[in-house]
């Protein structure tokens, strides 16, 4: 008898503690997948830096090299043309590197979408709604970009003020979704 009234005294003590340790296994585990994704972030952003470079040593090149023939050539007239070499040159750049923020951003989305996933039924709605609003602002920057290939020389400088504009606030976005991801 007095086994029974141990045993039912032990029972719910062994059960939380059980449930305890599967719920702190289940901790564990996510963690650890979180980590994962952190991981293959940076990896993934530190390819894109050196993508990015790679490609500007190349532009820097190709300028140099045009720039060097203008030089040869040392006509008179050939003033504007150095001129609008080092204009392009100058979108170029701008253009390089606000695809490679632009594709920092995406690893960043990426990996909170993987992080939300992780979190299933703990997320809160919030984080995918602030998900979906920051993939569908970065589509519309992508674009963005893309489109100054062919805006004028006048607006030039508004259009890259705007776009240098809404990267930041698309940066500042994605930041606050993973810290939000992180608190959960």
């Amino acid at each position: 008898m007095a086994n029974r009234s141990i045993l039912k005294l032990a029972l719910p003590l062994v059960l939380s503690v059980a449930g305890a340790c599967a719920q702190s296994q289940g901790e564990k585990v996510r963690d650890a997948r979180m980590e994962q994704i952190d991981a293959q972030t940076k990896s993934r952003l530190d390819a894109v830096d050196q993508k990015y470079r790679a490609g500007g040593e190349v532009v820097e090149q190709q300028y140099d090299a045009a720039k060097q023939s203008i030089d040869q050539a040392n006509p008179p007239a050939e003033g504007a043309s150095e001129q609008l070499v080092g204009i392009s040159k100058e979108r170029t750049d701008y253009q390089n590197q606000a695809q490679a923020r632009l594709e920092k951003l995406q690893v960043r989305l990426e990996a909170a979408k993987q992080k939300i996933d992780v979190l299933g039924g703990r997320a809160p709605s919030s984080l995918q709604t602030r998900l979906q609003t920051a993939q569908t602002e970065h589509s519309s920057l992508l674009q963005d970009v893309v489109k100054l290939k062919t805006v004028s020389p006048d607006s030039w400088a508004s259009s890259k003020d705007a776009i240098e504009s809404h990267l930041s606030d698309l940066d500042s976005r994605v930041t606050d979704l993973n810290k939000g991801i992180d608190d959960v």
